[in-house]
């Protein structure tokens, strides 16, 4: 996956992570990986600095892969997508004070994939509005997905 095909995936959360540094940290995963990407979900956390990205997952038609962002050099792993057998959401707001008398409250959402082998996903979300990574989630692993076919 080239710079432009990433950008096109990534466009919406470059303010957050550029798409260079980006291509950096997941180029090796997807290079080693069989499948082209379907998918890159960030996990949003909120630090003192405000908002940054963590990990990004890279979902294909058979694997989910964390790459850590925050990690020294390249850290990522992969499951196969269908190992997911619990699935938990969690949403609220946090108010953030930046000065005396000006509060931003952000939505956070935080969506928990427990895989059959012990591994769990944590994909985070903090913004102030969610609606976009919560359809891209929802869409990508639905409640179903703890079903097994």
């Amino acid at each position: 996956m080239n710079q432009i095909e990433l950008d096109g995936k990534w466009s919406r959360y470059s303010d957050l992570l550029p798409t260079e540094l980006l291509l950096n940290k997941v180029g090796l995963a997807i290079k080693l990986c069989d499948q082209k990407p379907e998918y890159l979900i960030p996990s949003i956390v909120l630090s003192s600095d405000g908002r940054r990205v963590s990990s990004v997952f890279i979902v294909t038609k058979d694997y989910i892969s964390e790459c850590r962002i925050e990690q020294p050099g390249v850290n990522f792993d992969f499951v196969p997508r269908k190992s997911i057998v619990g699935w938990r959401f969690e949403a609220k707001e946090q108010k953030v004070e930046l000065a005396p008398e000006n509060t931003v409250t952000y939505k956070t959402a935080l969506l928990t994939l427990n895989h059959d082998h012990s591994n769990t996903s944590l994909i985070s979300f903090v913004g102030e509005t969610d609606d976009a990574w919560l359809n891209l989630v929802n869409s990508v692993f639905p409640i179903s997905s703890v079903l097994r076919d």
